[in-house]
């Protein structure tokens, strides 16, 4: 057997019985929220290159994902699940397909003998990323066969609903409304809009994939909010694979056709306050570097502290922490953001590819080779595909 996953840091293969197959897998499947598992079948299997067996069930994780992400932002809904709030519509569950296989190492046919998803697009789209890849050739020219499993779902989301969470993403939502005015402004009548959608997001806080829902919007302007959205990021979690989140702005429009957002002066405000903490570590900092600057040299050297020896004395008793370097003029910085950018349709997807800024440093559109999005040119940004990250797990 060939084994494929986030807990697997080197290729798994050998052979096992039944009983130590159906082990195997139930482990897997509890080491992590998505997986390929290979497992060879009928007589002189021997002959087949095992560990490019295991290199394609890695190779084959990507694509797989992919499936469940795409349907995943087209069907998931907020709702009730065992008495809680939750996510329904979600397209996980566990698939086994035999897949029969040329001496050539061509697909020739795939089966599904055993299914539990739901949604039956994942097991279309899932036979169709088989059929597409090559396997290893047959060294005793003969065909052969290999059951495929795979098994997806949501997996680890520690922080969701929690009120560290639920602030982190209210602000993303203001600094989203902010974003999106270009899009609404002079092109709404007067009255209040909400506009929400769906966000996924990777493990380390970036939006894969988003959607804004059919609402009171025209579709090139949902289209141009979408790409606003899009720039909404959380915190990490490394243990994570897909998390959602549901964004809901909500917008105000006056007789003279301006805009804004609900918590546009709760975020000012925010702002401010963090811009005045700035100032005043500033400012502290200025008065420290003074006092160092016109001490005498033995109590300089007593304030930066040695404690011992004649230089002690000196000291005022204060141990003073000097911060390095100086905090950036400006809003605090939460993470890259994006800029409004790429191609839209209400309700469809959005694949963001954003260039990851320096730490500290806000995203621009020089970063992200995007402008300013509107609805008459939505389409400002790159054109890259879906990016999911599914290497091995990190720490920290």
């Amino acid at each position: 057997m060939s084994l494929g996953c986030t807990g697997s840091r080197a290729v798994q293969t050998g052979r096992a019985t039944r009983g130590q197959a159906d082990d195997y897998l139930r482990d897997a499947v509890r080491m992590s929220s998505e997986g390929v598992l290979l497992e060879p079948r009928g007589s002189g299997i021997g002959s087949i290159d095992r560990v490019r067996l295991g290199e394609i069930a890695q190779e084959l994780r990507l694509p797989a994902a992919i499936c469940f992400v795409e349907r995943a932002i087209q069907t998931m809904q907020t709702g009730e699940v065992d008495g809680e709030a939750g996510w329904v519509e979600v397209p996980e569950g566990q698939i086994k397909i035999r897949t029969r296989i040329a001496i050539d190492g061509k697909v020739m046919s795939t089966e599904v003998l055993d299914s539990g998803f739901v949604d039956e697009h994942m097991e279309g789209c899932l036979r169709e990323v088989l059929e597409s890849q090559r396997f290893p050739e047959s060294r005793d020219s003969f065909a052969y066969s290999i059951d495929v499993y795979y098994w997806v779902s949501l997996g680890v989301f520690s922080l969701a609903n929690t009120e560290g969470f639920d602030e982190r993403l209210r602000r993303e939502q203001a600094e989203a409304a902010r974003r999106a005015k270009p899009c609404l402004q002079g092109r709404l009548p007067a009255g209040e809009y909400r506009v929400s959608g769906v966000n996924l997001f990777d493990r380390d806080g970036d939006t894969i994939v988003n959607r804004v829902d059919p609402g009171q919007l025209a579709p090139d302007l949902s289209a141009c909010v979408a790409q606003a959205f899009r720039g909404v990021r959380i915190y990490s979690e490394p243990e994570a694979f897909v998390r959602p989140a549901e964004i809901v702005v909500e917008f105000a429009v006056d007789d003279d056709g301006q805009v804004s957002g609900k918590d546009d002066r709760w975020l000012e405000i925010i702002e401010l306050e963090e811009l005045a903490e700035r100032e005043r570590r500033r400012a502290e900092l200025a008065v420290e570097e003074d006092r160092l600057e016109n001490a005498p040299d033995g109590s300089a050297r007593g304030v930066a502290g040695s404690g011992t020896g004649s230089d002690a004395g000196d000291s005022d008793g204060e141990d003073v922490a000097i911060p390095r370097g100086g905090s950036p003029d400006g809003p605090m910085d939460l993470g890259p953001t994006q800029e409004l950018s790429g191609p839209g349709e209400a309700g469809s997807i959005v694949d963001p590819d954003p260039v990851t800024p320096a730490p500290g440093k806000k995203s621009s559109p020089e970063d992200t080779g995007a402008g300013t999005a509107t609805p008459e040119d939505p389409a400002a940004g790159s054109q890259g595909g879906i990016k999911i990250d599914l290497s091995p797990r990190r720490s920290g």
